[in-house]
């Protein structure tokens, strides 16, 4: 920074200070000889001890807007890098449309209950797109409906792993714990999926289900509710709850199942009738 954009220092003030080597504010803030620099100027001490005040001020000021500045650079350096990272994972491309269109088809295949074309087409879409979090939970769901219960377990674990977000990875997974290891294995599962996406009706009906199995009569109830609240028209939710107001002895409830309302009496008694109770499947 030049000497004369300190208030006082004139052109000729400056001149004879460059002339004593001092060339900058910095030089004058930073001089501790003052003295000499007086007889060496010709200027006085006491106007150099406030032009010094002054350069020091100035300094600080400089130094703190060249902080600012840097600070300014690195985050838009970062932020363009951020972007750019972005646009290369996420911007259009033919891999990620014939990733989409595998996985589609893999959808209308699982609608019409062909399974193993299915799989074949999310494992198409995940070659395309390896981190497709959809497509492994839909392949899951496929292998499940085909009996390979553990490479469904892997399926709906990695889709959870790539999106934590995946309410419904965690439904599913329940569903197929529920399946091979029994109640206690499927509870976390539906309640990681209920802290996620607490109106997905299908996990309070199966959470209730399972509770029920375990005896626990009155919480599988509140869980039936919930669903009831979320969607009326859930029939395994409303047979189940049915049954669990039987079972707890209120008679005064009903119950609709497939063939439309009943009374509860009519349900099997006891916490055994939830061993195959129905349940809500995902739609994929």
């Amino acid at each position: 920074m030049r000497l004369v954009q300190v208030y006082g220092i004139s052109p000729g003030a400056a001149l004879r200070l460059e002339k004593a080597n001092v060339y900058t504010v910095s030089d004058l803030a930073s001089n501790v000889r003052l003295a000499d620099l007086s007889i060496s100027s010709q200027i006085p001490s006491a106007t150099l001890r406030q032009w010094q005040s002054w350069a020091s001020l100035k300094a600080v000021v400089a130094r703190r807007r060249r902080k600012a500045i840097t600070a300014l650079w690195v985050f838009i350096a970062v932020s363009v890098g951020m972007i750019a990272i972005w646009f290369l994972e996420e911007r259009p491309s033919p891999r990620l449309d014939k990733a989409i269109a595998y996985y589609n088809r893999g959808n209308a295949a699982s609608r019409q209950g062909d399974y193993n074309s299915a799989v074949g087409e999310y494992e198409q879409a995940i070659s395309e797109r390896p981190k497709y979090a959809e497509a492994y939970n839909n392949m899951a769901f496929a292998l499940h409906q085909n009996g390979d219960l553990n490479a469904a377990i892997s399926g709906y674990r990695r889709a959870s792993a790539l999106n934590p977000e995946f309410a419904l990875a965690h439904y599913n997974l329940g569903n197929v714990l529920r399946e091979k290891e029994g109640p206690d294995a499927a509870i976390p599962e539906y309640q990681k999926a209920l802290v996620l996406n607490p109106k997905l009706f299908q996990a309070h009906n199966n959470l209730g289900a399972v509770l029920a199995e375990r005896g626990e009569l009155g919480e599988a109830i509140a869980e039936f509710q919930k669903s009831l609240v979320l969607n009326p028209e859930c029939a395994p939710a409303n047979f189940n709850l049915g049954a669990a107001l039987e079972a707890k002895g209120d008679r005064r409830r009903y119950a609709c199942g497939s063939e439309g309302s009943r009374p509860a009496s009519q349900f099997p008694r006891g916490p055994s009738c939830f061993g195959a109770s129905p349940i809500c499947k995902r739609a994929v």
